[in-house]
């Protein structure tokens, strides 16, 4: 009888050693079938596995892995914190890896905890508690953005902008009038590809948007492109490419009469047998930046900066350093019509999750980039936020996105953040930006009383916005200039611009502006711009102007 009971209580054991053993033959498969990346087979082998033994929890850490795979994240973390119940010493690194995945997910109260977890146990690699102390500050960083959301109301451009296709990657011209943004959809016999479409301002009215033609769009895709601040060159981007020196190349194209060119490649200083894609050139048409994973950056995609040379072509670029650049990704530059404000998408920056917008700002053109801004929440969020473009006003931002729309991603404009904004442009300093190297630049507001050389208080206002552009652009050197029309003798007139153009060079040296940066000249009545018949005309030729040098 004895013998009999202990046969009986024996019975559970057995069977549960043949269970444990039936569950490690059938985990055993699915792993080798996991490994040859059939993962239905090796799913179904990890269910079977846990019907023939419900705490042989190593199959819920694989289903988690597949399950991850199909980006059934949710599941996936269920799954994961199922496997981890036992606190298997071995298996601990999985709290790292459900931290990432609740971070992905926006969910950084129970990523913090998670992480936090793991990063209590001793003996973890130093790559993972580097990761865990990365994705912490985030979480940090992350849920006091949430407390604290900036303004954001996008608003859609409408359908002469947006249609049932995809538009994206936006760019406008200085003066706001020129609207350019790559459309993914039908190309001539119906083929898809990105082309170039643009739409014009009227009477404060968008046009309906049009193809740009075939000299800048072709079979394949182009797109990434930036505008000069007049407008008139495109530089862009474009893959596999005859004339390409790597798998994407830049390219650039200009406005002229009969419409724009056929594109160039910008060539082997810029393109490299790399990815070299999203241009964006500085107002003053002098700097490119652009995304390169070339060997020499901080990271994977890095920002670089090529200069223009006085050859006429851009010069070797240089990385925008460790400051703008992490170990991770930048992608997406955008410089600013001040010069002043770069706004770009990174991964590396302390942010909400995967791309996040920054801002970083310097004072003028020869100074270091500072520090990235991250612009805030619901800007930024745990999704992928990686373009943005700014209008001269400073207060004008414009976007693409898939949340709602005409179609399938639509580009919409919203109002930035005030602390996010850069310096507005001024008309002065849009006048110069549009203006060809050397030309004569008009200072408008600039006056004087009748046969005098005494400068009227009117013209502080206008004198201080000159002031203000040379202090942002210390590189700048500038001669100014006296005008007269032809009333009165041609000596006193040549007397009386010198005169006045000497009144404006001392008032703008007061201002301690360097005097080896400004010169002046006059040339009486020898240049008018109109006929000194009329009074219009010579109140045309009556001026005060400057160039840079």
């Amino acid at each position: 009888m004895r013998i009999a009971l202990v046969i009986f209580l024996l019975i559970p054991t057995i069977l549960l050693g043949q269970n444990r053993k039936k569950a490690e033959r059938a985990y055993a498969k699915a792993v080798e079938f996991y490994q040859q990346s059939a993962d239905k087979k090796a799913k179904d082998l990890a269910e079977q596995a846990l019907r023939q033994d419900t705490t042989f929890i190593k199959s819920y850490l694989l289903l988690g892995q597949l399950s991850e795979n199909e980006q059934k994240i949710e599941e996936a973390i269920a799954f994961y914190l199922k496997g981890l119940a036992d606190n298997d010493p071995k298996n601990i690194w999985g709290y790292w890896k459900v931290g990432m995945l609740e971070f992905q997910q926006g969910n950084y109260s129970e990523a913090q905890t998670h992480l936090q977890y793991f990063l209590s146990f001793d003996g973890q690699s130093k790559k993972h508690i580097k990761s865990a102390n990365s994705l912490l500050a985030n979480c940090l960083f992350a849920l006091e953005a949430l407390q604290n959301p900036v303004p954001f109301q996008p608003e859609n451009m409408g359908k002469e902008i947006n249609s049932k296709w995809e538009e994206y990657l936006p760019s406008i011209s200085a003066d706001g009038s020129y609207f350019v943004f790559t459309r993914r959809g039908p190309h001539q016999e119906n083929i898809v590809s990105e082309d170039f479409f643009a739409s014009t301002l009227k009477d404060g009215e968008w046009s309906v948007s049009e193809n740009l033609g075939q000299t800048l769009n072709s079979f394949g895709n182009e797109g990434a492109q930036c505008l000069s601040s007049d407008g008139k060159i495109l530089f862009f981007t474009a893959c596999d490419r005859e004339d390409g020196f790597g798998r994407c190349d830049i390219y650039v194209s200009f406005l002229g009469a009969q419409g724009w060119s056929l594109a160039q490649n910008i060539g082997p200083s810029v393109n490299s047998p790399h990815w070299e894609s999203q241009p964006s050139i500085s107002p003053d048409g002098k700097d490119l930046y652009f995304v390169s994973n070339r060997p020499g950056g901080q990271g994977k995609m890095d920002i670089w900066k090529s200069t223009l040379t006085p050859q006429g072509s851009f010069g070797e670029p240089i990385n925008l350093g460790k400051t703008i650049n992490t170990a991770d990704d930048e992608m997406s530059p955008f410089i600013h019509t001040d010069n002043q404000t770069l706004y770009f998408a990174s991964k590396g920056h302390v942010g909400m999750g995967d791309f996040d917008l920054f801002l970083s700002r310097r004072t003028h053109a020869l100074e270091n980039w500072a520090s990235p801004e991250n612009l805030g929440y619901p800007i930024n969020t745990h999704d992928v936020e990686n373009s943005l473009i700014v209008a001269s006003d400073g207060q004008t931002a414009y976007f693409a996105s898939d949340k709602s729309g005409y179609g399938q991603e639509d580009i919409f404009w919203f109002e930035l953040p005030e602390s996010v904004q850069p310096n507005q442009v001024d008309g002065l300093e849009l006048d110069i930006i549009r203006q060809e190297s050397g030309a004569e630049i008009i200072l408008e507001n600039v006056h004087f009383a009748h046969n005098s050389y005494e400068l009227d208080k009117s013209s502080f206002e206008e004198l201080d916005k000159l002031i203000a552009y040379l202090q942002k652009h210390p590189e700048v050197n500038i001669v100014i200039e006296g005008h007269t029309d032809n009333v009165g003798g041609e000596a006193a007139n040549q007397l009386l611009s010198e005169n006045r153009a000497k009144a404006v060079y001392t008032y703008v040296v007061d201002a301690l502006i360097e005097k080896g940066r400004l010169t002046y000249k006059g040339y009486g009545e020898i240049k008018p711009l109109a006929t000194n018949t009329t009074e219009e005309g010579r109140a045309q030729n009556r001026r005060t102007s400057f160039r840079i040098k």
